[in-house]
């Protein structure tokens, strides 16, 4: 259990199906904070391509004047000014920006894109897994980040992916096991109803009659 929950399969699962390889940050008077609940608007993608998963990118939003931001990529040069909730054409992606009906938070933000191979040894190596006692197989999960709720929708992802993955196996198991009993009673009603034939032609070849059914008429 404790390897198979914390597998590189299902913490990349969760790192995909959170989007994590995509993080947001601000600059505070001493230090750079991420963002994640407290984040100004949502972020999506969609017809993302291979390399979306696998470059280090970077871009600058700022908030613009009235429902529009300006986004600009690492090196200061800007890409455009959309209207929040427009569709963004990126190089390996698409991207729609919504923004939430407070902007409490300074900009510009830093969306970075990291590979997610680096994103999932990162995570794979602060997760940690340990029974909970002896005779139990309960485990705890404790992950160390900068944002507990962001660590804990993590964990949370990691326990739903490998129950899924556990009723998926049970499943396939099943199916596997019922076709493999249809496919056996096929062929032995097929062998039992050969057999019988077999006896039929057996019969009538040398001129033999079925004593059972003799019997009865002789009775009858």
């Amino acid at each position: 259990l404790f390897r198979s929950i914390k597998s590189r399969s299902i913490v990349e699962a969760a790192v995909r199906k959170l989007n994590f390889n995509v993080a947001f940050y601000t600059e505070a008077r001493v230090k750079t904070i991420e963002l994640y609940d407290n984040k100004p608007f949502d972020v999506s993608f969609f017809d993302v391509s291979t390399s979306f998963y696998q470059k280090d990118k970077s871009y600058s939003i700022d908030n613009g004047k009235g429902n529009t931001f300006e986004l600009k990529t690492a090196d200061d040069k800007v890409v455009g000014v959309f209207k929040y909730g427009s569709v963004v054409s990126l190089p390996d992606a698409k991207m729609v920006i919504t923004k939430k009906p407070i902007l409490r938070q300074s900009f510009p933000i830093v969306m970075r894109i990291s590979p997610v191979d680096q994103v999932v040894q990162s995570y794979k190596g602060r997760v940690s897994v340990a029974a909970m006692g002896k005779t139990t197989s309960v485990v705890s999960l404790v992950l160390a980040d900068p944002v507990p709720q962001k660590a804990a929708d993590f964990l949370n992802a990691m326990v739903e992916i490998y129950n899924q993955d556990a009723i998926d196996d049970k499943n396939f198991i099943s199916k596997n096991t019922q076709e493999f009993i249809d496919e056996r009673l096929k062929f032995i009603t097929k062998e039992l109803g050969d057999v019988e034939r077999a006896g039929e032609s057996f019969l009538k070849e040398n001129r033999l009659t079925n004593i059972t059914t003799d019997a009865q008429t002789l009775v009858q």
